[in-house]
């Protein structure tokens, strides 16, 4: 059975901002099905359909950096709004989807002697190289996170229903997954600290109420909350669409379902309505032009065919609106797609410098 995607984003504004997330993963008849509140203070993003055998060296932040080099085995679809090949979030063609979501993860060192990746293009990496969790887990202790944006943890599914809530602690990656997964969701606590918290509420052995609001515990106990009231024999879309309304709150919104083999896009209050998108329909012939979708345009319904070439002023369009982003890193983030090369040309990989631009050092 081919897997179907199902990838729904909403955005609405509200006058209060909270920088929050929130992912979430249910098993129904069908299949497993993800969620993702992204709340964030920008709006502006696009989706890129990312290529298979192309060669990539990982950008180089910090002169301690050992940048990591690989080779896509698989295309991807993914959401950005810091640049190509730098997603924050996104599911490949084997229905395996990772989502990033600020927290208190302690990265690695840069003494450690692993090759290094920062935070966004981790993201990329894994959809790259990974068709299930546990092939993802056998090789990302290879290498490191070097921290350029901000702490963030991970969540990552495949199309089998196995996930892992993933954290840096103690200088080492710790994956909770399993019987240390009892809650198939994460917001921006650590996964430990959410699970202690969540014991006080009723249905999980304690006598609060479920609560409301934007806090960080609060939308994990919701979550959790309605993940246990789930029924299979309900409709799995509806349901995930609940606790995404559940957790959503101010800024700029965008909310995720990946279902199956699909990808929808949902702008909430006033935009143009449900964006779908097919992934098999998608060309990932690293021979052909990438291709992507800008989220704010007004189109709906099935968009699939309405993709269009990327383009490096499409690129640094969308990185001049990341409005926290320091102007030395945005000309990296603008400047990295042209050193990515296709290996279907015999002279990729020569083509690339073994050496990435440095901008600054942690010394």
């Amino acid at each position: 059975m081919r897997n179907i995607l199902f990838f729904i984003i909403g955005f609405h504004c509200c006058t209060q901002f909270v920088l929050s997330c929130t992912t979430f993963a249910l098993q129904g008849d069908s299949g497993l099905v993800v969620g993702k509140s992204f709340d964030w203070h920008e709006s502006h993003g696009m989706l890129v359909a990312n290529k298979r055998n192309v060669f990539k060296i990982a950008e180089r932040y910090h002169s301690s950096d050992d940048p990591v080099e690989w080779t896509s085995k698989y295309g991807s679809l993914t959401f950005n709004q810091h640049g190509r090949e730098f997603p924050l979030g996104g599911i490949n063609e084997k229905g395996l989807v990772a989502e990033i979501m600020l927290g208190p993860s302690e990265h690695i060192d840069s003494s450690d002697p692993r090759k290094s990746i920062n935070e966004l293009q981790w993201i990329q990496y894994v959809l790259d190289n990974f068709d299930s969790l546990p092939r993802f887990l056998s090789a990302i202790e290879s290498i490191r996170v070097s921290k350029v944006f901000a702490s963030v943890h991970y969540m990552v599914c495949d199309a089998n229903g196995d996930c892992a809530a993933v954290e840096y602690l103690d200088q080492t990656i710790f994956p909770h997954l399993g019987p240390l997964l009892p809650v198939k969701a994460f917001t921006n606590d650590s996964y430990s600290r959410s699970l202690l918290k969540l014991r006080r509420y009723i249905g999980f052995g304690g006598r609060k109420r479920i609560p409301g609001g934007a806090r960080s515990i609060a939308r994990f106990v919701r979550t959790a909350s309605l993940l246990q009231r789930y029924d299979p024999a309900q409709d799995v879309f509806d349901s995930a669409s609940t606790i995404l309304h559940s957790v959503a709150n101010g800024g700029g919104q965008w909310q995720t379902i990946y279902k199956d083999g699909h990808l929808v896009f949902t702008e909430r209050e006033g935009t143009a309505g449900t964006k779908k998108v097919e992934i098999t329909k998608l060309d990932f012939h690293c021979l052909h032009p990438v291709k992507v979708l800008n989220l704010e345009a007004e189109i709906s319904g099935e968009v699939t065919n309405q993709f269009e070439d990327y383009t490096d002023a499409l690129n640094a369009e969308m990185i001049s609106r990341s409005t926290l982003t320091p102007a030395e890193i945005k000309q990296m983030l603008i400047g990295y797609p042209s050193k990515t090369r296709c290996k279907e040309d015999a002279n990729a990989a020569t083509a690339i410098s073994q050496k990435s631009w440095v901008v600054h050092s942690n010394s």
